[in-house]
């Protein structure tokens, strides 16, 4: 079941991203979780978590410039993805 982050955790917070290249798209590992790009829009990108298709894990990203958007919890342990050769991004990090 998907569990959303609730109005409890709707809090702004500055904090840094790591972009690591990938074989075909970037992918961005916050708080020892990587995601990778799903969607493209005009002013949006969408992530969702590396771990969809093993562990059908819902978490998703949404950014917007230097906007994070984090939705929903992880159904696995952190996989601790490595860093290296990572770009560092400073971003504005909501829970909505």
């Amino acid at each position: 079941m998907l569990e959303p982050l609730g109005d409890a955790h709707n809090i702004t917070k500055r904090g840094k991203i790591y972009v690591v290249p990938g074989r075909k798209y970037p992918k961005i590992v916050l708080n020892d979780d990587s995601y990778e790009k799903s969607i493209q829009s005009n002013d949006r990108t969408f992530w969702r978590c590396t771990q969809y298709y093993k562990t059908k894990c819902a978490s998703r990203i949404i950014t917007m410039g230097n906007k994070l958007i984090k939705k929903y919890q992880h159904n696995h342990h952190p996989t601790k993805p490595s860093i290296e050769n990572a770009k560092v991004l400073r971003v504005n990090i909501s829970n909505e």
